[in-house]
């Protein structure tokens, strides 16, 4: 049995992410590879940004405005193409 994904491992907690592929892994044969970003590379800087801005607008509370915003929305907030609603 086979599988490949994109887990986003070298974004978490290094030791909890490492139990948790291990726990998952119990099987005997199992094998885990991953490409893992080094720490300082663009991409990994990126996401942490990313998460911070995410946080600090949980923390603001924007998130829970935005989410009221959008249940505003004609459609009642379901995720649409918007080229493909009536146009009216």
């Amino acid at each position: 049995m086979a599988h490949e994904g994109y887990e986003c491992v070298e974004y978490a907690d290094a030791e909890a992410a490492v139990a948790e592929i291990a726990r998952i892994l119990k099987r005997r044969g199992a094998v885990f590879a991953a490409m893992i970003h080094h720490a300082d590379s663009a991409i990994v800087r990126q996401a942490r940004e990313g998460i911070e801005q995410i946080l600090a607008c949980e923390k603001s509370g924007l998130h829970a405005a935005i989410r009221d915003l959008h249940s505003l929305l004609p459609y009642g907030g379901a995720s649409v193409n918007p080229d493909s609603r009536s146009s009216g």
